[in-house]
């Protein structure tokens, strides 16, 4: 579910602070700290799940269902799988917002894809990124896709979530005749 088998849909969601963002039960993206929403944009396999919740139902979210149902999806393997899996560390992440339009950073979740961060642009933000032991999330500024929340549709209604947009296949190429 963590390997990409077709083409990558951007996933965004708006997360005011307070609320978490799980990859899968490979990572987590908690935004601790700032004073408006943000979107956060997910690149990683459509087959990973996402799920959004509040930061002080996430530890118990994790326990419940990580590796036992498949709200998280990943990893897989029950009780007896979640005890060889690596534990979650929290790693505390910085990012400046550039505007409602344009990514201000990505954070690297190298296990599982990464989530680029819009903003407003006076919004400091403050992130917690807890990522399996053993591993550091990156941070890449500038974004590899500075304008990806500009892929979203329209906003789900009653959730933090955007219609996702699908890449719409070329147009038929005309060749000359010869």
């Amino acid at each position: 579910m963590a390997v990409p088998s077709q083409c990558i849909v951007p996933r965004t969601f708006i997360l005011k602070p307070g609320m978490v963002l799980f990859l899968g039960g490979l990572g987590r993206v908690d935004y601790i700290k700032g004073q408006n929403s943000c979107w956060l944009s997910v690149v990683a396999s459509n087959q990973l799940p996402v799920h959004i919740s509040r930061l002080e139902r996430a530890e118990e979210l994790y326990a419940k269902h990580a590796g036992k149902t498949t709200l998280l999806g990943v990893p897989t393997g029950g009780a007896e799988r979640m005890q060889q899996f690596p534990a979650l560390e929290p790693h505390d992440v910085e990012v400046d917002g550039l505007g409602p339009r344009e990514a201000a950073a990505d954070i690297q979740l190298f296990s599982a894809g990464w989530v680029a961060v819009t903003a407003a642009a006076t919004e400091k933000m403050l992130f917690r990124v807890h990522t399996p032991a053993g591993t550091t999330p990156g941070l890449r500024r500038p974004p590899l896709l500075p304008y990806i929340v500009t892929l979203k549709g329209e906003r789900i209604r009653k959730t933090p979530a955007y219609k996702a947009l699908k890449p719409e296949a070329p147009a038929e190429v005309k060749r000359p005749r010869r």
